[in-house]
């Protein structure tokens, strides 16, 4: 039933998203973050609806310039051309890498997150876009946290709370840095 509920919501966040790529975005976003699919149970935990979301985003963001005049470029700042100057440096030194087997699992996820990063600046405009992002990514960490923390009282504090796995907050550490990072908008 989760799974069947799980992939009703994915189609609908990408028949959104195709016409409001900004819904994409907070789909991509709540799905990275909080990782629903990982929470169900049978064949629906193994498949990456992250994928599925982010490509119908990414086209939607292509249509949404072409149709709507949407911006499709993130802003002409400074630190816009310094984020694609460090994006072409690690690109460069993935092509130049001694072991490149190795490190492309990094430089694959590294990709992903750069893709998101300029969908981000290019697609959030406004207050309430940044305020809606911020409020995804808060929320689907604090549900985590608060799972976490329940987790915590009831074994006595005996073992680790881990975020969700195979996700970049999966480790114990990460996760609470991710936690650390949340609590002031929380508060």
């Amino acid at each position: 039933m989760r799974g069947l509920l799980l992939t009703a919501a994915v189609f609908a966040i990408c028949f959104v998203a195709f016409a409001a790529p900004f819904a994409g975005l907070l789909g991509w976003g709540w799905f990275t973050l909080f990782a629903p699919h990982q929470l169900a149970w049978g064949g629906v935990a193994g498949i990456s609806f992250n994928d599925l979301i982010a490509a119908v985003t990414i086209f939607g963001w292509i249509f949404a310039a072409a149709v709507y005049g949407e911006r499709l470029l993130p802003p002409n700042l400074p630190i816009s051309w310094l984020f694609v100057l460090f994006a072409i440096w690690l690109i460069v030194s993935q092509l130049f890498a001694l072991a490149p087997e190795l490190s492309y699992p990094n430089f694959e996820r590294f990709i992903i997150v750069m893709v998101f990063i300029l969908l981000c600046s290019a697609l959030i405009t406004d207050k309430i876009r940044i305020q809606s992002m911020i409020w995804v990514l808060v929320l689907s960490l604090a549900l985590y946290s608060i799972k976490g923390a329940l987790f915590t009282i009831a074994t006595g504090g005996g073992y680790h709370v881990y975020g969700p796995g195979r996700t970049v907050i999966g480790d114990n550490n990460h996760f609470g840095i991710a936690i650390e990072s949340i609590l002031t908008i929380i508060i």
